[in-house]
């Protein structure tokens, strides 16, 4: 059993290896790109892995389902949907986390899991946790929710085996975003984010996203040279697409909107997906724990 620093709860061992990607913070810090980006480096180390989450907004929460290719945002949440669409790993949706653990032991060749979220899910046995941060907004006001954005005390960060910070300062626990390019939904041509501001920059542009943290986004579509409108709705919840792409000759959105989203689509609009670079202390980390 294993008893995590400074804390009397005890873990038996997983069913699988099991990689805790969360936070103690609401609100996004970038917890789904650095979960992807986990997951490509284990597969890169030569290793089977797989996802579980609670699926958060979907209809039916308490029941177990393992993603397939007809899953639809509704019935497994749509971080999880877009998790299991960019990397083709076996995943799976549960409220007891420990049970999609089990699942994904006993009917997949997954060799290692790793959950989206989960610290505070006491009941589920992990092998490593990763807590993320975002450096600007840190740990608010420090107090627990509802007085302000913990959901548990800082305390708990003594006791993780990473801390990682979104674009702080220190290169040794700190992540950043990298922008490929633009993907059509139409048609899934590509644009290089170099080539969008020549073939955009006379035409009226729509940044559009439901994150809860919306003003990254926004950010970092102006950090590529596009001026934008911007267009907000609530966490998970679906843009109105059809509304958004009439009003602009350019909408442009992120993948975890975009699984939503129901085809046909109009061509005007674009995903932009984002992935995490990772610090090399923390792949090292890894590949020494579970691919050595």
């Amino acid at each position: 059993n294993r008893r995590r620093s400074r804390f009397f709860f005890f873990f038996s061992e997983p069913a699988l290896a099991t990689i805790v990607v969360g936070g103690i913070t609401v609100g996004g810090t970038g917890k789904t790109p650095v979960l992807a980006a986990v997951v490509e480096h284990l597969q890169a180390c030569g290793l089977r892995p797989g996802i579980v989450s609670l699926g958060y907004g979907r209809d039916s929460v308490d029941t177990l389902r393992a993603l397939s290719d007809s899953s639809l945002a509704s019935e497994v949440g749509d971080e999880a949907l877009m998790l299991f669409r960019r990397l083709q790993v076996p995943t799976v949706v549960a409220a007891n986390r420990a049970e999609a653990v089990d699942y994904l032991a006993a009917y997949t060749d997954c060799n290692i899991v790793v959950s989206d979220d989960g610290l505070q899910h006491y009941t589920m046995p992990r092998s490593f946790e990763i807590c993320v941060l975002d450096d600007a907004r840190g740990l608010g006001n420090g107090l627990l929710l509802p007085a302000g954005p913990l959901r548990e005390s800082a305390s708990r960060l003594n006791s993780v085996d990473q801390l990682l910070y979104r674009n702080g300062d220190d290169e040794n626990n700190s992540f950043s975003y990298h922008y490929e390019g633009f993907r059509s939904l139409s048609s899934s041509e590509t644009l290089s984010v170099s080539d969008a501001p020549n073939l955009w920059g006379e035409k009226t542009i729509i940044a559009a996203t439901g994150l809860g943290q919306p003003g990254q986004f926004f950010e970092s579509v102006r950090s590529l040279g596009l001026s934008i409108d911007i267009h907000t709705v609530a966490d998970h919840e679906r843009l109105p697409i059809e509304r958004l792409s009439s009003r602009a000759d350019v909408v442009i959105i992120t993948e975890k909107d975009a699984v939503k989203l129901l085809e046909p689509m109009a061509a005007n609009v674009w995903v932009l997906p984002v992935s995490a670079e990772l610090p090399a202390a923390l792949l090292g980390k890894l590949s020494q724990r579970f691919a050595g």
